[in-house]
């Protein structure tokens, strides 16, 4: 007797039935209610995480420290952000809904198996950004070092400035940011995508709205920090945060969510960000005199 194999099941993902199959009904085994506890993860989630990478990112900025203890303070930013980056993936229904289970998305892969290797690209990316980075930062400082202690090294071998100038702006400002902020960027988009289709209840509560209204301005306040950090920083968010914000606005025009109160949480939550790094950017722009850096605008230089 040949073996019996039970065919799997697949589905268009481009049509609208497809893309609701598997986000409708999350299997989670709660104590109360569902809306309540399952929204309040995701508002928490959707808070300290740029809240950890906002620490990670800006005290080495405003704080000069050196040392091992500084090396190892950047070297744990990817390790505790990338987690809590996929933990706010993985609370969406569409890993949390048995349904989901062993149907045909695309490629032959399901939508689960299609989201982790979507955000492993964009970890990949992120960790070989803040890798590079704190790389370039150490032999940065490490020729700072030699330099100061033998100034007369300079004269006699010119190229230092050269080699020094090149892990600064080369690879620690330019290289190593422009990966780490695209690898966020695949991240963002593939938590987007996980939450496409996903309905909440809304949220009732001053508290609850104002919480999640705190998560926005968060991820928001994260990417004008971006912005005012990396080299032309200002312009490219500004295009970034205006296209991915006005896509999300006619998305959820669209689908008459876009002045509902948490009822696209995570989807909303987003353009709350992006509407205030918007804000933000612009203010910095006209405070500065134009489109500059922190670095070229003279703030904050150490």
């Amino acid at each position: 007797m040949s073996a019996h194999h039970s065919p799997r099941h697949s589905y268009d993902f481009r049509s609208e039935e497809s893309i609701r199959l598997g986000i409708s009904s999350p299997k989670i085994p709660l104590n109360i209610p569902l809306s309540v506890n399952y929204d309040k993860r995701i508002i928490v989630l959707l808070i300290i995480t740029p809240i950890f990478i906002i620490l990670f990112t800006a005290i080495p900025v405003i704080v000069t420290f050196h040392g091992v203890a500084a090396d190892i303070y950047r070297f744990l930013e990817p390790v505790i952000s990338l987690p809590l980056l996929y933990f706010i993936m993985v609370s969406s229904e569409v890993f949390n809904d048995s349904t989901q289970e062993g149907r045909n998305f695309l490629f032959g892969l399901s939508e689960r198996s299609f989201l982790n290797i979507w955000f492993l690209i964009g970890a990949a990316l992120y960790a070989q950004g803040a890798g590079m980075h704190s790389t370039a930062i150490l032999a940065k400082h490490s020729i700072e070092d030699v330099i100061t202690a033998h100034p007369e090294i300079v004269q006699q071998y010119p190229v230092m400035n050269d080699v020094l100038n090149y892990y600064q702006e080369d690879l620690e400002h330019t290289v190593g940011h422009y990966i780490y902020a695209t690898g966020f960027a695949v991240i963002t988009w593939a938590q987007i995508f996980a939450y496409r289709r996903q309905r909440h209840d809304g949220i009732d509560s001053l508290y609850g709205t104002l919480w999640w209204i705190a998560g926005g301005v968060l991820f928001g306040l994260l990417h004008a920090l971006v912005a005012i950090e990396y080299p032309d920083g200002p312009l490219v968010i500004l295009i970034y945060v205006s296209l991915v914000g006005i896509f999300l606005a006619i998305y959820l025009y669209r689908f008459k969510f876009l002045f509902s109160k948490g009822r696209r949480l995570v989807l909303q939550s987003f353009l709350i960000g992006y509407t205030v790094a918007l804000v933000i950017i612009l203010i910095w722009i006209a405070v500065v005199g134009g489109i500059k850096n922190r670095k070229s605008a003279g703030v904050l230089t150490h």
